[in-house]
C-alpha cells in the first residue's frame, strides 16, 4: 500500500511539474542579434555621479573587515567558552557528545579567521601595489 501511494505521488508530481505554464518570448539569439541587444541597452543608459569615491569605498570596505573579524572573534570565544565550561562540568557520556562538537567549531572557526586573514593580505598587497 505504501509503495503504491509513493508511485501515485511521484506519478502526479511529475504531471504537474510538466504541466507548469512557460512563457517563451520571442528573441534573436544570434551573435549579432545579442550583439545589438546590448548595444540599445548601453546606448540607452546615462552616466550617473556615484556619491561615493574609491577611498570612500576602499574605507568602508576595511572597516567592514575589521568589523567582520571583531565579530567573529567575539562569537568564536564565546562558543569556545560555552563548550569549554560544558565540557567540564559534564559527564563522561556528554563529554563524548561535547568533544565530538569540537571539531565542528575548530574547523569554522579556522575557516572564518583564515579568510578574513587571505582578505586582509590581498588587500594590503592590492594598496602597496597600486591597484
Amino acid at each position: 500500500m505504501k509503495k503504491l501511494v509513493n508511485i501515485v505521488l511521484i506519478v502526479v508530481m511529475t504531471f504537474m511539474i510538466f504541466s507548469i505554464p512557460a512563457k517563451i518570448y520571442a528573441v534573436d539569439l544570434s551573435v549579432d542579434g545579442i550583439k545589438n541587444s546590448a548595444d540599445s541597452f548601453f546606448s540607452n543608459t546615462t552616466a550617473v555621479d556615484l556619491p561615493m569615491d574609491e577611498d570612500d569605498v576602499k574605507d568602508l570596505g576595511l572597516e567592514l573587515i575589521n568589523l567582520l573579524t571583531t565579530a567573529g572573534i567575539i562569537i568564536s570565544v564565546g562558543v569556545a567558552l560555552a563548550l569549554g565550561a560544558k565540557l567540564v562540568f559534564s559527564s563522561v557520556e556528554e563529554k563524548a557528545e561535547y568533544k565530538e562538537k569540537l571539531m565542528p567549531y575548530i574547523i569554522g572557526s579556522f575557516v572564518t579567521f583564515a579568510a578574513f586573514g587571505i582578505w586582509k593580505v590581498v588587500l594590503a598587497l592590492l594598496q602597496d601595489s597600486g591597484i
